[in-house]
């Protein structure tokens, strides 16, 4: 992990822990390092950015979802599962770039989601940008679609999408 200096000293802190992992994991080490993560947060106001990826195809339920959701498709029924400490829906990853924000109680976006979603995407369209993805904010939202199990069947206004196409989406 190395220390990177913020885009925007009035939001982020001085330091920001940046974690960038090359190797897989499976999703129980990926769920208990974020959970370490948001514990530093907790305990020691340390923010922690977090890029990684899941070793086999794994399905991460939102937090406030049951594993025995009815809603749970038989394609899905053999993978391992897991649960986020975010809230949101499913999310079946595979060969796929997660990434985790860590921010403590004391942190001035704390308070603030919907403005720690716009800075975070922010970050990302102008990362896609310069590799030439044209990103967007979905913008307005389909709120009928928020009843669907997967995430990536849910439309949020946050939501950065390719086409209408759903790329990213964040779960606090």
């Amino acid at each position: 992990m190395a220390d990177a200096a913020p885009q925007s000293a009035t939001a982020w802190p001085e330091v920001v822990r940046v974690s960038v992992e090359d190797d897989p994991n499976s999703g129980p080490w990926n769920m208990a390092v974020d959970g370490v993560l948001l514990e530093s947060a907790l305990s020691d106001g340390v923010c922690s950015l977090r890029w990684y990826r899941w070793r086999e195809p794994t399905l991460s339920l939102g937090h406030f979802q049951s594993p025995d959701d009815p809603l749970i498709d038989e394609r899905f029924a053999e993978l391992p599962r897991v649960r986020r400490l975010s809230g949101g829906g499913a999310i079946l990853h595979d060969r796929e770039l997660t990434y985790s924000c860590a921010v403590g109680p004391q942190h001035p976006l704390a308070t603030q989601p919907a403005e720690l979603y716009r800075q975070m995407h922010a970050a990302i369209i102008g990362v896609l940008e310069v590799q030439g993805v044209h990103v967007t904010r979905r913008g307005a939202s389909d709120r009928s679609l928020d009843a669907n199990f997967l995430c990536f069947s849910r439309g949020d206004a946050n939501d950065l999408v390719v086409s209408d196409h759903k790329i990213l989406g964040s779960a606090q």
